[in-house]
């Protein structure tokens, strides 16, 4: 059959190869996908089981029911202290459709995106399925694997037609610096080019606070992406949102009626739900992905194994290379030989080829079982 050569030659994230393999298998310690073990909300819970029995369960508008996008705004404004409203707001099917239809909406064929490299890899993977060009920007240990506006203007050529930045990041939980978003921020009204600001981790920081590229005088060089999943523990309701300026809103939410139609109309309820939530009911989640953090960081530095400090999200990158061997073959034999999923490395890029990515949403109990199988087997594989 003829597919297309874009597609074709799309190769499949590492991170879903490993987690086929591992789900083959028995008895594995899952530490490779970004999967919240914590249970939704009953209160989100109990809306998307109203909105089933009172038939909120057909189309809804494209860019969303009114009443959740007029509820994001007003959330995002007070939060943001930006003056937005609903027509800034698309509701899409999770973050991922969110970033994937702003992709569409503004490449043409040979545009150019600068992306993080190590970053998530669904970026580079969207981008070439709009027929653009992804263009790796370095994100070096040396400088906590924060972006550096020096390295990003660089890369900038007349075909650029956008930034993506990730903080919190996936994979290195690096939070950017108020001073680095400020400048990027210029330099892309400076040179028209749009900031794709992947911001799904925004509510899982570690001390210290997390800059948003959502913010007064910028909209119309932004696209800010959201997602219920992280927060408010909710992946498999898919449903996220994107914050811009009105007109490329409405092109991202003529695109919906493209690809998705729209975001689950019963999800939609559910995230009314979250939205109304006390933000003291989500820092309990917070509290215990702090509290896995410390096991991480107990159980490596007792194994001296060397690993990125993450300041949010919920992952770190490990230090393989004293095992010698790429993260592919590593990531497989530790699966076969220990029963631990982690994502290969090179899944995020080239800066990362001699790292794994562990993912700590899991139980304490899992989490530190697995760690130590981890530090077992790099300590064998390392002689």
């Amino acid at each position: 059959m003829k597919i297309a050569k874009h597609i074709r030659s799309l190769p499949r994230a590492g991170i879903r190869v490993l987690f086929d393999m591992a789900n083959r298998m028995e008895d594995v310690i899952h530490l490779e996908i970004g999967c919240p073990d914590l249970p939704t909300p009953a209160a989100v819970c109990d809306a998307g089981i109203d909105a089933i029995r009172s038939g909120q369960t057909r189309y809804t508008p494209n860019a969303g029911i009114d009443e959740l996008r007029a509820s994001v705004a007003s959330y995002a404004s007070r939060r943001k202290a930006i003056r937005v409203g609903a027509d800034n707001v698309v509701i899409t099917t999770g973050g991922m459709g969110g970033l994937a239809s702003t992709f569409a909406a503004v490449l043409d064929p040979g545009d150019e995106v600068l992306v993080p490299d190590p970053g998530w890899p669904n970026y580079s993977m969207q981008i070439s399925c709009c027929n653009g060009v992804p263009i790796a920007y370095d994100l070096c240990r040396e400088s906590k694997c924060r972006p550096q506006t020096s390295k990003i203007e660089s890369l900038i050529t007349e075909r650029t037609k956008a930034i993506v930045v990730n903080s919190p990041s996936n994979p290195t939980g690096a939070v950017i610096e108020e001073e680095t978003a400020h400048e990027i921020l210029d330099l892309a009204r400076g040179k028209g080019i749009l900031v794709v600001s992947d911001e799904v981790y925004e509510d899982i920081v570690y001390g210290r606070a997390n800059p948003s590229f959502l913010r007064e005088g910028a909209l119309d060089n932004v696209a800010c992406v959201y997602s219920f999943s992280k927060t408010w523990s909710m992946t498999g309701w898919r449903v996220g949102y994107v914050v811009t300026a009105a007109d490329l809103a409405a092109q991202i939410g003529k695109l919906q009626e493209v690809y998705y139609a729209c975001a689950s109309s019963v999800s939609q309820h559910a995230a009314l739900a979250a939205l109304a939530m006390s933000e003291d009911e989500t820092a309990g989640m917070l509290a215990v992905y702090r509290r896995r953090l410390d096991i991480v960081t107990e159980v490596f530095k007792k194994n001296n194994i060397t690993f990125v400090e993450p300041e949010g999200a919920f992952y770190c990158l490990a230090d393989i290379a004293p095992s010698g061997m790429g993260s592919d073959d590593f990531a497989v034999q530790l699966l076969e030989a220990e029963g631990v999923a982690v994502a290969p490395g090179n899944a995020f890029g080239r800066n990362s080829e001699n790292m794994v990515r562990i993912c700590f949403a899991v139980a304490d109990e899992k989490l530190r079982e697995g760690l130590e199988r981890f530090a077992r087997f790099l300590g064998k594989a390392s002689g």
